[in-house]
C-alpha cells in the first residue's frame, strides 16, 4: 500500500512510498526461539541458519533492508519500534552498541553495523537498543573483524581479544588511542574501553590519569565523569562523587556512546552504592529506585533494592509502585521479588503476583505452598506446645539514637536465646552502616529471618503503635518524658496491649496516674555496656579545651535543658575562667530536626566575653563517646523532661560525677554520693504541645532552679578534688545495676512470661 509524508502546514508532499519497506533478518541462529521477539517483530522475512553471505551492506533479493543477529546474543534493551525505525529509512547503515563482559558491573563496549537499507549508505548510530555479545563469537563475525581495517571493526576485534588476552587488548587499544585520527565518537569509545581494562588489570593510576585527560579533551562525554564516580565508589572514596554526577548530567552530549544511563539511572546506582556503604539507607533507596523505572529495569539497581531490609510501610509502597510492575514486564525477577515480598510480610502482593505472572518452572504447587505457609504464620492459630514461641521485635537498629541502642541489645539477646524463634524488623531506614555497631552480625541475620508462627510482637519505636497485631500478643516498650500521656493511648493500651514496658518508676507512675491498669505495666531500666563505658581507657578532649571541663551529651533541645545550661554557664563563668563546656549534641539532622537549638549555641559561642564552649555535631562511636566522658571533670544534664537519662548512666559508668535535675527518673539510678541534684518544680509545658491529641492529665515537665544550677557549676569548679572524689564508687554501682547483661535478662524474663502465659 503506498503512503506519503506531507508537511503539516502546506500539505506539500515530502516523501512518497509506493509500498511498505520489506526488511529481512539474517541470522546464524537455528531456531526462532533463540531470537528476541523485539527483533523478530521488526522484520517481514527471515533467512535463518546461514550466515556465510553476511557482510555490512548485503541485502537479500526482494528486500529493502537487512537486520543481522548472531546466535547467543542477548538484547540488553530496546523495542521493536526503535529497531524498525532504521529499517524504513533508505540509504542508512545503522550502528548499535555491543557489550562485551569485563568487570562484574562494567562492560567493554563496541559499535557494529547491524542494519542497512538500499541506497547510498550514510552511517548512523541507533541508540534505541543495545546488544550483549555472544559468549562464543561467531566465526563469520570474527573472520570479518580480523580482516577489516575499519576502525569500528578493529575496536570490536580488540574487545573480543580482551576476553582471553587482556594485556594484548590493552596494547592494541593504547595504539588506537595514540593514533589521533579517529572520529570523536569512536575515539571516546576507545578511550573508555582502555580505562575500563586498566581498572580490571589493577592499573588505577594510569586509569585516573586518562580520565582526567579525557574529561579535558571531551568535556561533554558523560561517560568519563560517570566512570570517575564509579571508580571512586569502588575504592571507597565517595568525596566528590556528587559533583561528578552533576557534571555528567549537565554537560552530556547524547551523540557519544557510554554505558547507557551514565547520566541518569546508572549514575544514580553508583550514588546508591555509595550511600548504602555509608549506611544512609533512605538515600540508597531513592537512587536505586530510578533503575526500576528503566525499561528493561537496570539489574544492579534491582539487586541493590532486593538486598535491603526495609520497614514494612516502605516495602508496601515499593511493591505497589515498582517491584510488581518490574516482574510483570520481566518475569525473570519473579523468584527474588517473591521472596522479598514474603520477608517483608507483603502477602497480598505476593498472591497477586502468582495470579498475574507465570512463575518459573518448579515443583507443582511449590510457590502457593510457600505463600500459604508464610501467610499462616501471621494468622491466629493453635500451635503445638512443643513449638518454639515466635517473637518479632520491631524498631530501629542501625543509628546512634537511644532507641536503636536499646533495640540492638534486646535483639542480640533474643537472637542468642535458643528457646525462641526470632525475627527482627526495622521500623525506619538505617542511618549508619551495620558494621559500625556491636552485634551487627546477629542483628543482620535476624533482619533476614521470618518466624514460623508469630506469638509475640514487641514494638519499640517512635511514634508508638498500639494496634493489635494480626497474630499473638503485643509488648509495647514506650519511652515518655512528661507528666501526662495522650488520652487515646490509654484507651488503645487497654484494648490492645498485653504488657506495657517502661524504663523507670517515674514513667510508670505517669501512666498509672493517667488511667492505665498498673498490672499491665512492667519497669525495665535502660542499660549500658560496661566493657565500653568504664573508668579505664583513653580519655579525650577537643583541642583547645581548658583545664576544667563540663560535658553535656544529648539533643540540643529545650526538653534536655540546653538553654538553661547555657544561661547558668554564662552566669557562672567568663572568658577569663579556665573552664570549657563541651556540648556533644545528638540528632539535630535526624530525630531532633527542627527542635535543635544549635544556632543559639553558636551565637552564645561568639558573644564577647563568653566562657569557652565547644560544640560537637559529628557522629561518634561508643568507644569515642566513652573517651569523651572520661576526658571531662563533670557531666551535666539539667533536663526538663526525661524518661531515663542514658547519658547520666554512661558518665557515671566512666567514673564521673553528674549534675542533674532532682525530680524525675535520675534519683532511681544515680548514686547520691556521686550526684548533684538540682531542685526543680513541676510546671505546665509551654505551648505548642506535641501533636498527640488531648492529654489524660496536666501536661507537665520540670523546671530546674537556674540560680542553684549556676551556683553548683561554680562550686564544683572551685572544689575540683572534692568533686572528683565523690564519684569514686559510682562506676561499680552503675555497672552492677545497669549492665546490659542484667537488663536484657529482665527483658527476656518478661518476654518468656508473655509467651507462656
Amino acid at each position: 500500500m503506498p503512503f506519503y509524508v506531507v508537511k503539516s502546514d502546506s500539505f506539500e508532499v515530502q516523501s512518497a512510498y509506493e509500498r511498505s519497506s520489506r526488511a529481512c533478518l539474517l541470522t546464524d541462529a537455528q531456531s526462532e526461539t533463540d531470537i528476541p521477539s523485539e527483533i523478530l517483530s521488526a522484520v517481514e522475512t527471515i533467512e535463518m541458519g546461514e550466515a556465510s553471505s553476511w557482510h555490512p551492506g548485503y541485502i537479500p533479493p526482494q528486500s529493502d533492508a537487512a537486520l543481522f543477529w548472531f546466535a547467543g546474543e542477548r538484547l540488553l534493551c530496546g523495542s521493536s519500534a526503535g529497531i524498525r525505525h532504521d529499517l524504513l529509512l533508505p540509504g542508512r547503515r545503522s550502528f548499535v552498541a555491543v557489550h562485551y563482559p569485563c568487570l562484574t558491573d562494567m562492560d567493554l563496549i563496541g559499535l557494529q553495523p547491524r542494519s542497512w537499507t538500499t541506497g547510498a549508505c550514510e552511517d548512523y548510530i541507533n541508540c534505541s537498543y543495545r546488544i550483549a555479545a555472544s559468549p562464543k563469537p561467531s566465526p563469520i563475525l570474527s573472520g570479518f573483524l580480523q580482516g577489516s581495517h575499519e576502525p569500528w571493526a578493529r575496536l570490536c576485534n580488540l574487545l573480543q581479544i580482551a576476553q582471553e588476552a587482556p594485556e594484548r587488548a590493552l596494547t592494541g587499544l593504547a595504539g588506537m588511542w595514540g593514533e589521533g585520527r579517529l572520529h570523536p565518537i569512536l575515539a571516546t569509545l576507545v578511550l573508555r574501553n582502555l580505562i575500563v581494562l586498566l581498572i580490571r588489570q589493577g592499573n588505577i593510576p594510569s586509569a585516573e590519569q586518562l580520565l582526567e585527560t579525557g574529561m579535558k579533551a571531551f568535556p561533554k562525554y558523560a561517560e568519563l565523569p560517570f566512570l570517575t564516580m564509579w571508580l571512586r565508589a569502588r575504592q571507597g572514596k565517595p568525596q566528590g562523587v556528587v559533583s561528578y554526577l552533576k557534571r555528567a548530567v549537565e554537560q552530556s552530549d547524547p551523540s557519544f556512546i557510554g554505558s547507557g544511563g551514565e547520566n541518569s539511572y546508572r549514575a544514580q546506582w553508583v550514588l546508591g552504592a555509595v550511600a548504602e556503604s555509608a549506611g544512609h539507607q533512605a538515600v540508597a533507596y531513592r537512587y536505586f529506585s530510578s533503575g526500576l523505572l528503566a525499561k528493561p529495569a537496570f539489574e544492579p539497581s534491582v539487586v541493590g533494592i532486593l538486598r535491603q531490609r526495609f520497614p514494612y510501610r516502605v516495602a508496601h509502597e515499593l511493591q505497589i509502585f515498582d517491584l510488581c510492575a518490574v516482574v510483570r514486564r520481566e518475569p525473570r525477577y519473579f523468584e527474588p521479588v517473591f521472596y522479598f515480598l514474603l520477608l517483608h510480610r507483603q502477602i497480598d502482593a505476593a498472591r497477586r503476583m502468582l495470579e498475574l505472572v507465570r512463575p518459573p518452572e518448579a515443583r507443582p504447587g511449590m510457590w502457593h505452598e510457600q505463600l500459604e505457609s508464610v501467610a499462616a504464620a501471621y494468622r491466629p492459630a493453635s500451635w503445638p506446645t512443643a513449638a518454639k514461641p515466635g517473637v518479632m521485635l520491631i524498631g530501629n537498629y542501625f543509628s546512634n539514637a537511644s532507641f536503636a541502642r536499646i533495640n540492638r541489645e534486646i535483639g542480640a539477646a533474643l537472637m542468642s536465646d535458643s528457646t525462641l524463634d526470632v525475627s527482627l524488623e526495622p521500623h525506619d531506614f538505617a542511618l549508619a552502616p551495620a558494621r559500625a555497631f556491636n552485634h551487627h552480625e546477629a542483628l543482620s541475620q535476624g533482619l533476614m529471618r521470618r518466624v514460623a508462627h508469630l506469638d509475640l510482637t514487641i514494638r519499640h519505636h517512635w511514634p508508638p503503635d498500639f494496634s493489635r497485631p494480626s497474630s499473638g500478643k503485643l509488648l509495647s516498650i514506650v519511652p515518655w518524658e512528661f507528666g501526662a500521656v495522650p488520652r487515646r493511648w490509654v484507651k488503645e493500651i487497654e484494648e490492645s496491649v498485653d504488657e506495657l514496658c517502661v524504663c523507670s518508676r517515674f514513667v510508670r507512675d505517669v501512666f498509672v496516674r493517667c488511667g492505665v491498669d498498673p498490672s499491665r505495666i512492667s519497669v525495665v531500666p535502660y542499660g549500658m555496656d560496661r566493657t565500653v563505658f568504664t573508668p579505664e581507657g583513653i580519655a579525650s578532649r577537643p583541642a583547645g579545651s581548658r583545664s576544667f571541663v563540663f560535658l553535656f551529651v544529648g539533643g540540643a533541645i529545650a526538653r534536655k535543658g540546653i538553654d538553661l545550661l547555657l544561661k547558668a554557664y554564662q552566669q557562672a563563668f567568663t572568658a577569663a575562667d579556665d573552664v570549657t563546656l563541651i556540648i556533644k549534641e545528638l540528632g539535630s539532622k535526624t530525630f531532633y530536626r527542627g527542635l535543635s537549638l544549635t544556632r543559639e549555641i553558636r551565637r552564645a559561642m561568639r558573644r564577647s566575653g563568653a566562657p569557652h564552649v565547644v560544640l560537637i555535631s559529628d557522629e561518634m562511636a561508643d568507644k569515642d563517646l566513652a573517651a569523651l566522658y572520661r576526658g571531662c571533670d563533670v557531666f551535666i544534664l539539667p533536663y526538663r523532661g526525661e524518661g531515663f537519662g542514658m547519658p547520666l548512666a554512661e558518665a557515671l559508668a566512666c567514673g564521673k560525677p553528674v549534675i542533674t535535675t532532682g525530680l524525675g527518673p535520675a534519683r532511681e539510678f544515680c548514686p547520691g554520693e556521686a550526684s548533684y541534684f538540682i531542685s526543680a518544680q513541676e510546671v505546665e509545658v509551654p505551648k505548642p504541645h506535641p501533636p498527640l491529641g488531648e492529654m489524660a492529665g496536666p501536661f507537665t515537665w520540670f523546671e530546674p532552679d537556674l540560680e542553684e544550677l549556676t551556683a553548683t557549676m561554680r562550686c564544683v569548679y572551685e572544689r575540683r578534688e572534692e568533686t572528683r572524689q565523690r564519684a569514686a564508687g559510682a562506676a561499680e554501682a552503675v555497672h552492677q545495676a545497669l549492665d546490659w547483661s542484667r537488663v536484657t535478662a529482665l527483658y527476656l524474663e518478661r518476654i518468656r512470661h508473655l509467651c507462656l502465659r
